[in-house]
């Protein structure tokens, strides 16, 4: 017996993926465009002044209304 189809849809509501590059992987790209919970960058992953927008555009190419956090912790 798998699981329910619906847990993973549930869990990626709540949870937002992230990813340890300046470039969202496509596999990230392809979720924003499931699931509606959004996307983290972390303040570790961007090098060089531009990464962040560059990185949310990307995102935005799974879906254009994709929430996008950003975590500053070092």
């Amino acid at each position: 017996m798998g699981p329910h189809p619906g847990l993973r849809r549930l869990a990626l509501s709540t949870l937002p993926a992230a990813d340890p590059g300046p470039v969202p992987p496509q596999w990230a790209v392809d979720l924003v465009g499931a699931c509606p919970a959004g996307h983290t960058q972390f303040s570790t992953n961007m090098h060089e002044p531009g990464q962040t927008a560059a990185s949310t555009a990307t995102l935005r190419a799974g879906r254009s209304d994709v929430l996008v956090a950003i975590d500053e912790q070092d």
